[in-house]
C-alpha cells in the first residue's frame, strides 16, 4: 500500500484567512452580528480552516502553510492551522492541539497536521512522539506503510500513547499507552498495536521487535501486603520514568519528554525547561 502524501488544500491564502476576522472589528449592535454569520458562512463554504495549536521551536524549523508561504522560525513559538507541514531542521519541536493532545517532533522530521474533523496526523519523515487524550477522541496518523488510528485506554481512562518512527521502507512503532489500530483497507486493516509493544511496519507485516516498555498509568506495586494483611497496595507511576529514560536513550527523541496530567491526561514536552520560547511571533 502507497500513501501519497500531499499537501493540496483548496484554502484560501493565510493572509486571508487571518485577515477575514477583521472585516467585522468596527461594527456595532446587530451589524456585528450580521458580518460575524456572514464571516462564518464564508469560512465554511471556501473551506477555510483555524488554528489547528501552538507549535513551540527549540532550535530551528520551517512552516509551510496551505499557500505555499514557507515561514523559517527559530527558538519560538507559532500559532500553526490545518494543513500546515512542520519540518524541524534541528532540535525539537512540540505542537499543543486545541482539543489537549500533544505532539513532539525531532531533528529531520516532517509532519503535516490538519484538524477538520478530528486530529489527522502525516508523518513524512523522521521521528514523532505523540499524546491522544481520551476526551480528544480518536486521532489518525497517517504513515507511507499504513493509516494507525489510536485507540484509549478507557477501562483505565487514559488516551493513547507513543513513538513512531519513519524510514526508507518501513516505520518503527512503540506504543505506551492505548493502542493503535491499523484502520486502512490494506492488507494489514484491523490489526493491532497494544501497549507496551514495540513492532516495525512494512505494507505487508507488522513484525514484533521485543523488549517490553510498559503501559504508562497502570503502575507498579510499590508495597506488597503481607499474607492475610488489609493493607491495600500502593501504585505509583514508575512507568513514566522508564519511558522518559527510553526516550532519553533514543537519540531521535533525546530532549522530548511523556509527563502526566490530571484525569489520565498525558502531555509531550521538552525534557526540561531551562530556556522559554519567545513571545509568538506573526508572519
Amino acid at each position: 500500500m502507497h500513501i501519497e502524501h500531499q499537501n493540496d488544500f483548496d484554502l484560501p491564502s493565510d493572509a486571508s484567512r487571518r485577515a477575514a476576522p477583521v472585516l467585522c472589528r468596527h461594527k456595532l449592535g446587530q451589524h456585528v452580528l450580521l458580518a460575524l454569520v456572514a464571516g462564518l458562512f464564508w469560512v465554511s463554504a471556501s473551506g477555510a480552516v483555524w488554528p489547528a495549536g501552538e507549535l513551540q521551536v527549540r532550535g530551528q524549523a520551517t512552516v509551510t502553510q496551505t499557500d505555499g508561504t514557507r515561514l523559517p522560525l527559530s527558538d519560538t513559538q507559532y500559532t500553526v492551522f490545518s494543513g500546515d507541514r512542520i519540518e524541524v531542521r534541528n532540535g525539537q519541536a512540540v505542537i499543543g492541539t486545541e482539543e489537549g493532545s500533544s505532539l513532539g517532533l525531532s531533528a529531520g522530521s516532517s509532519t503535516t497536521v490538519v484538524t477538520e474533523g478530528g486530529l489527522e496526523v502525516m508523518v513524512h519523515q523522521g521521528a514523532l512522539v505523540y499524546s491522544v487524550n481520551e476526551a480528544s477522541g480518536v486521532a489518525t496518523l497517517i504513515l507511507e506503510h499504513a493509516t494507525l488510528c489510536t485507540e484509549p485506554d478507557r477501562a483505565a481512562g487514559n488516551g493513547s500513547v507513543g513513538a513512531i518512527e519513519v524510514n526508507a521502507d518501513s516505520a518503527s512503532v512503540t506504543v505506551f499507552e492505548g493502542g493503535l489500530v491499523v484502520c486502512d483497507n490494506g492488507p494489514l486493516a484491523g490489526q493491532r498495536i497494544a501497549a507496551g509493544e514495540r513492532v516495525v511496519l512494512t505494507d505487508s507485516a507488522i513484525t514484533p521487535l521485543g523488549g517490553e516498555i510498559g503501559a504508562l498509568g497502570l503502575g507498579e506495586p510499590s508495597v506488597t501486603p503481607a499474607a492475610g494483611s488489609a493493607a491495600a497496595t500502593t501504585t505509583t507511576p514508575s512507568t513514566l520514568a522508564n519511558i522518559g529514560q527510553w526516550m532519553a536513550n533514543n537519540p531521535l527523541l533525546a530532549g522530548l519528554a511523556v509527563t502526566a496530567g490530571a484525569a489520565g491526561a498525558y502531555y509531550v514536552v521538552f525534557d526540561d525547561d531551562d530556556s522559554e520560547p519567545e513571545a509568538p511571533v506573526s508572519p
